[in-house]
């Protein structure tokens, strides 16, 4: 199902494995790619979850205006971090 038909989303935080967490950052090397946005569905099992796609520019940083986590701190950090390496 398409979220953005949902015009009051519900959004937060989830933590991933760690087997799902270092196959996206494989699949990220592999692709080339230093970031990418995983859209990932949950098992219904309770498995590892399914993954839908890899965005290289994915957009995320508009979660925090619907009051989701504090994306836009985080992300510019890397950015800056990545400029000064």
């Amino acid at each position: 199902m398409d979220w953005r038909t949902d015009q009051i989303p519900t959004v937060g935080t989830t933590r991933i494995d760690d087997d799902t967490a270092a196959r996206l950052a494989a699949l990220n090397t592999r692709l080339g790619l230093e970031m990418g946005i995983s859209d990932l569905k949950p098992a219904a099992d309770g498995g590892p979850p399914y993954r839908l796609e890899v965005n290289p520019q994915g957009q995320f940083l508009f979660l925090e205006g619907l009051g989701g986590p504090d994306v836009a701190r985080p992300f510019a950090d890397w950015l800056l971090g990545r400029a000064s390496a």
